[in-house]
């Protein structure tokens, strides 16, 4: 590992994903050449089997290496997404010498060098950098899962698709996860706070200073939805973060998940049908198809669930 000059901030930047194949290749090439300063690590999940990556510097764990950790299996849906800040934690108990981590999701592409993030962190005295989105109330999706721990005034969100950390901040959320962990444990609270609630709240009422990740630039394009296809990736240049960014098969998937209904497509100058047609017919028409086939099925299914109740009501 490379030594650091006096003054400077020795930082990690982590490659963070559950896969490897040419896409994922690609990405991390481009963050490599945005990371010049720095170590940049591959942080793998390999809960669901072994991952082959062709680099040296790859740092593996599954869920049980996760929970030997002390932290708690908690929250709902993927345990691994709802927890995103314990594949850090992960690598801080094996690595817990630098100064500043910056941790990546597989799917964002960076326009801006990360060692312009770590200065601005050393200038300003950042602990933390996020994007906040909005300030979360009682109907925010993940409000209700900070009340064992939070007053609802004191939640904060903030994405964490690219953040930094310094150590000290690092040290400090996973000391308190896993104090956390043990009293979910011992039945003291039931809810679990999502990572991008509990990393800033907790951040903030520990003390710790947190910058925006929109001093870096524009951000026009950053956000958990819509995605983007990689190929775009020229035509946003000026843009400081560009976020989820995937190859043509996993755009369609990501796309079509959450553009409804499907058979808009047939309507010229639609959104849906405008971005699914960002990519060839021979990628989206299967994902198309089969949409469009399970909406006929739900729609069909709805109707004949409808039928003996308004039959039962004409008998009465």
């Amino acid at each position: 590992m490379a030594m650091k000059a006096p003054g400077e901030s020795r930082f990690a930047v982590l490659f963070r994903t559950h896969f490897w194949d040419d896409f994922a290749e690609r990405q991390y090439r481009r963050l490599v050449e945005r990371s010049r300063g720095g170590e940049v690590f591959i942080l793998v999940d390999e809960t669901n089997g072994a991952v082959p990556i062709p680099h040296d510097n790859v740092v593996r764990y599954t869920e049980n290496d996760l929970l030997a950790l002390g932290l708690a299996k908690a929250g709902t849906g993927n345990f691994l997404w709802f927890n995103g800040d314990y594949s850090l934690y992960v690598f801080f108990e094996r690595f817990p010498d630098f100064d500043h981590y910056i941790m990546v999701e597989y799917d964002v592409a960076a326009n801006r060098d990360m060692g312009e993030m770590v200065a601005r962190s050393v200038e300003k005295g950042y602990d933390f950098i996020g994007l906040t989105t909005v300030h979360p109330d009682i109907g925010w999706n993940f409000t209700d899962g900070c009340l064992d721990l939070y007053r609802l005034e004191d939640i904060q969100q903030r994405l964490i698709c690219i953040a930094l950390f310094s150590r000290a901040a690092v040290s400090h959320l996973f000391a308190r996860r896993k104090e956390h962990s043990r009293a979910f444990e011992r039945g003291e609270i039931r809810r679990w706070p999502f990572c991008e609630a509990y990393i800033p709240t907790e951040l903030a009422l520990g003390g710790f200073r947190m910058g925006e990740l929109s001093e870096f630039g524009p951000l026009d394009h950053y956000e958990w939805r819509p995605s983007y296809v990689e190929t775009d990736l020229g035509e946003m240049t000026g843009q400081a973060f560009v976020h989820p960014v995937l190859d043509p098969n996993r755009y369609i998937v990501h796309t079509m998940k959450h553009l409804w209904p499907p058979e808009n497509y047939f309507i010229p100058g639609s959104k849906v049908r405008r971005r699914i047609r960002r990519v060839p017919s021979s990628v989206y028409w299967p994902v198309l198809s089969k949409a469009l086939k399970e909406r006929v099925t739900e729609s069909w299914r709805k109707r004949v669930l409808r039928k003996p109740a308004a039959k039962a009501l004409t008998r009465t």
